[in-house]
């Protein structure tokens, strides 16, 4: 701290400079994090996917599964029995797959499990089916998962994995067990299925425990692939977890390997990488940077819904789901067999692992499926980005200082007092720190809100059972303290005739709330870099410019800047712009208000149910975090003082 302050107590030369040129720094830093996370997306400053993994030995194996006939005749069966006893309801016939299961050679037992979600009365049941085959050169120390969703449009998928696991039986080769799991309502299933294998209850699901165990699961392979997709062009391949997770590149990298070798191509996002000479020019660079920003919002707001492989990262599993789809007559097409194909070089890779993944990076984002962003590369951009943050808020400590010293020396003068100069260095201290103790209500207030919102749910939840609630009741409940939790300051404020909330208290909470952001977005960066970013990119120039305007004008631009930050009123606002861009036909304002909100109720009433069912951290950084953040801003932008 000696290089911020002199021997008489006043800050250095560079410090004064750096506090003239604040304003413009902070705008170069700002558009320099912009230009940055813009150049890092082109080819030249990013690099090629490459295996760290020697042991997976990916490709050189030659495929065998060739079972077209087993694969057709098994998704006919399945099609002939689900039509027979439940029509067009498409229920899970579980006798039939543990019959088909056992015929195979394979332990097929069920599992059921009862969910218990916010929102919907009642309770949602279901029956997994899950089969374990057993290694024939290793005892039962490492597994490999392959997991199906049984949907009315999934039932070719259910036939392959029943091929596969056929397929697999007669080899010997397999050092790790292969356990094939057959999940009813999707990733509801698959999470009431992993939380039994580990043995790690949720208190919203309730499931039976395993009848069998394999080894620790090494890896898991997901197959999403509808009915009337075929023929097969390319593989969606899907890699974002619940709460920004993502899996071993190496992982990723096997599956563009082995999908390039059946002759399909790999794409991320329903979106093909650019080729050759595309590749450095202007429409394969947008091409990249549509990648790379549909994979930074998949990375921060990654929910249940994108696959059965979301639910694997909280147990430490890497996992992908593969999504086949065909995109009419192309040069490159397949069937079920070239999927087939394509897990058995999945699974005969992963088999030949000697330990868990851990050599390539965990910490990445795709601009292709050939080209990555590492941690080192992109990290930076936070720095930038944010640093306009930590310069305000030096700034403003600084001009607080200042202020002190000031009313202090005109107190010395009217008093006519000899106090010796060491003296005088302390008074802004004692300034500053009656401003913190004042303002510590208004603190703690806010972050109080932001659990009071956090823990509503959970409160709603366990009265859910004498109370019926639906998600609009659900959302409504939240919206009405959302947006009412935000005159809660300024009541303090009127009520606290005691406390001085005057202009030096307001310039304390706003270095509160700058420190406070900065460390959140920082921290989160290392965990969740797609959240991180776009909260630096919207949230920080506002931050930057949040004071108590003594203008009209000023007052309300900033009162309407901070009202679209506010956590429901920006998701609202994101979902339709999204949707006025990708609608193919230009939507009038009150069918987009209205779908808007529409789906501002699914994702709010998502985020919860993530969080009781998945652990998902999304609600409680919205609420824990951002929102007393955001109430602070609130606070300092209407405050008047008397």
């Amino acid at each position: 701290m000696r290089s911020l302050t002199r021997s008489d107590g006043r800050p250095p030369k560079w410090l004064n400079g750096l506090r003239r040129k604040a304003n413009a720094l902070c705008a170069l830093l700002y558009v320099a994090g912009l230009i940055y996370l813009a150049c890092i997306v082109w080819p030249s400053f990013n690099d090629r996917t490459y295996f760290s993994e020697n042991a997976l030995l990916p490709g050189l194996v030659d495929d065998e599964f060739v079972h077209r006939e087993r694969t057709n005749t098994f998704a006919k069966q399945l099609r002939e029995v689900v039509q027979t006893r439940y029509g067009k309801e498409y229920g899970m016939p579980h006798d039939w797959l543990l019959e088909q299961l056992e015929s195979i050679g394979l332990e097929a037992y069920a599992q059921n499990f009862t969910a218990f979600l916010p929102g919907i009365s009642g309770a949602v049941e279901g029956t997994n089916i899950f089969a374990v085959m057993r290694a024939a050169r290793a005892p039962s120390v490492e597994s490999i998962v392959v997991a199906v969703p049984f949907r009315s449009n999934t039932l070719g998928s259910i036939g392959l994995a029943l091929s596969l696991a056929s397929f697999c039986r007669e080899q010997i080769y397999w050092s790790k067990d292969l356990i094939f799991v057959f999940t009813e309502h999707e990733t509801i299933g698959m999470q009431a299925w992993l939380s039994a294998y580990h043995r790690l209850p949720i208190s919203s699901l309730k499931a039976d425990p395993l009848a069998a165990h394999g080894g620790a699961i090494q890896a898991a392979l997901a197959l999403e692939a509808t009915d009337g997709s075929t023929p097969f062009s390319n593989v969606d391949i899907r890699y974002n977890m619940i709460n920004g997770q993502l899996p071993n590149l190496d992982l990723v990298n096997l599956l563009v390997k082995m999908t390039e070798k059946e002759a399909l191509v790999p794409t991320l996002y329903m979106q093909e990488d650019p080729h050759g000479q595309d590749l450095y020019t202007e429409k394969g660079y947008w091409k990249l940077a549509k990648t790379s920003f549909k994979g930074i919002v998949a990375q921060a707001f990654s929910r249940a819904d994108s696959g059965l492989h979301s639910v694997f990262g909280a147990y430490g599993v890497q996992a992908v789901t593969i999504s086949p789809y065909g995109k009419g007559r192309t040069k490159s097409q397949g069937g079920w067999v070239d999927i087939g194909r394509l897990l058995e070089g999945g699974l005969r890779s992963v088999n030949n692992l000697l330990e868990k993944f851990h050599q390539s990076f965990f910490f990445y984002f795709l601009p292709s499926t050939h080209r990555y962003v590492s941690i080192g590369v992109f990290m930076p951009a936070i720095g930038l980005l944010m640093g306009p943050v930590l310069i305000k808020a030096l700034c403003v400590w600084l001009d607080l200082n200042d202020e002190g010293e000031s009313s202090a020396d005109g107190d010395a003068k009217a008093k006519k007092e000899t106090k010796s100069e060491s003296a005088l260095a302390v008074l802004p201290l004692i300034t500053k720190s009656e401003s913190a103790l004042a303002v510590l209500p208004l603190i703690v207030i806010a972050h109080s809100c932001g659990a009071l919102l956090y823990f509503l749910p959970y409160l709603l939840f366990n009265a859910q059972a004498s109370i019926s609630t639906n998600d609009q009741q659900l959302f409504q409940a939240i919206a009405t303290i959302a947006i009412t939790l935000p005159i809660c300051p300024w009541i303090i404020q009127r009520n606290l005739a005691d406390k001085d909330f005057g202009v030096p208290s307001m310039v304390v909470l706003r270095v509160v709330a700058l420190l406070e952001l900065a460390l959140i977005v920082g921290v989160t960066a290392v965990l969740n870099f797609g959240i991180a970013v776009l909260v630096a990119i919207f949230v920080a120039p506002i931050s930057t410019i949040t004071i108590p305007f003594r203008s009209k004008i000023g007052w309300a631009l900033n009162s309407m800047a901070l009202v679209l930050l506010h956590p429901l009123v920006a998701c609202c606002v994101a979902l339709g712009v999204y949707t006025a861009l990708t609608v193919p036909v230009p939507p009038t304002p009150s069918w987009l208000a209205q779908r808007a909100f529409e789906q501002t109720v699914d994702v709010t009433v998502g985020f919860i149910r993530d969080s009781l069912v998945y652990q998902s951290h999304l609600y409680a950084f919205f609420t824990l975090a951002l929102f007393p953040i955001w109430m602070m801003f609130w606070t300092i932008v209407h405050h008047r003082s008397e």
